[in-house]
């Protein structure tokens, strides 16, 4: 078993997104967080960066440099991947004893995955324990193959750092909404809208109901915005954005949006209904948008009207303290919803790997 979850001192988080390199430290405490250190990296456009040793090199060249602008001197990290493909599935099943409970998760999940567990890093963490033996238990079950895993722990290696945990995207997510918005007990759905993909995850009274993934991602909107106005990929994004865009501009990007959101919209509307159907007395009542997909021109309420429920960006930050001598409060709303991966990353702690 290896440690998605973990326990005990406090680690940087570095998320590594398809298109932007994102760093987070972050001090916990009995009220709000504190921020530390956040910062941001571009990335060129590439198909992949774990599974080349040469783009891994140019990867881990680019990590160090923004560790080095930040300052940061430690090397013990949380890290999430965009590119590492996680399996996540939440299981329940009747309790009977530790040893033939673990065996139990084991086996289903090996049934529902149709892979090799022994190809695989697992681990397991019970999100709702059973009263006694005999009542069921519910376990949030992760696995990643160990050869995507070790490509990681290579990059970070190449990085100068360790990695004390792995994390999966949606998950730490889920650990930055319930630590910088705690007042909110009714059921939300955050949806992690990345480049390449959407990560899903349903959340409710600290537990997490349901992850999916879900296509396309923001780059569909960037190739087909290019082929339009036949822009480089630099301009594609700002005015997906809604950077400097006239009238004229407007009218033909809004087609283009507003098509790959109503495959979106589709999608999670399915999701919410399956959460209904699935969990009694569940009902999503928000949608916090998060990642780079968050800030496309007029998302957010155009998703709202076509599934019908309210959404908003996610932004951890307005539930942080962030100290204004040293962050400038316009770039933290501006950046918020690109980090709370990051942030989530470095409220987890380390534990035994």
């Amino acid at each position: 078993m290896m440690g998605f979850f973990g326990a005990e001192k406090p680690l940087i988080g570095l998320d590594i997104g398809a298109r932007i390199l994102k760093v987070c430290r972050v001090k916990p405490g009995r009220g709000k967080p504190k921020l530390l250190d956040f910062g941001m990296l571009r990335l060129p456009r590439r198909q992949a960066y774990l599974e080349d040793e040469e783009d891994r090199d140019f990867l881990a060249h680019q990590i160090r440099a923004l560790l080095k602008n930040l300052r940061i001197t430690s090397r013990e990290f949380a890290v999430a991947s965009s590119e590492l493909p996680l399996f996540v599935e939440h299981i329940s099943l009747r309790y009977a004893g530790d040893k033939d409970f673990a065996k139990a998760v084991q086996k289903e999940a090996e049934d529902r995955l149709s892979l090799d567990l022994n190809e695989l890093i697992t681990d397991a963490q019970m999100i709702a324990p059973p009263r006694k033996k005999g009542d069921k238990a519910e376990v949030l079950f992760v696995a990643a193959k160990a050869v995507h895993v070790q490509a990681l722990l290579d990059l970070a290696a190449k990085a100068k750092i360790s990695a004390k945990v792995i994390d999966a995207g949606p998950l730490a997510l889920q650990n930055a909404y319930e630590a910088t918005s705690p007042n909110h007990t009714t059921p939300v759905m955050l949806a992690d809208l990345g480049a390449e993909r959407i990560h899903v995850n349903v959340v409710h009274q600290g537990k997490s109901l349901l992850v999916k993934e879900l296509s396309p991602g923001g780059t569909e909107i960037d190739l087909r915005i290019k082929e339009c106005l036949k822009v480089d990929d630099a301009e594609a994004e700002r005015i997906k954005l809604g950077m400097a865009v006239t009238h004229d501009v407007f009218e033909k990007v809004r087609e283009i949006i507003f098509d790959t959101a109503d495959q979106w919209s589709a999608q999670i509307r399915g999701l919410t209904d399956l959460v209904e159907r699935t969990h009694d007395g569940v009902r999503v009542r928000e949608i916090g948008l998060a990642g780079g997909g968050a800030r496309i021109m007029g998302l957010a309420p155009y998703l709202q009207d076509k599934i019908g429920i309210e959404v908003g960006i996610f932004n951890p930050f307005a539930g942080m303290e962030a100290p204004s001598a040293k962050f400038d409060p316009d770039y933290l709303t501006e950046s918020g919803s690109l980090a709370g991966v990051g942030v989530g990353l470095a409220l987890r702690k380390r534990g035994v790997q």
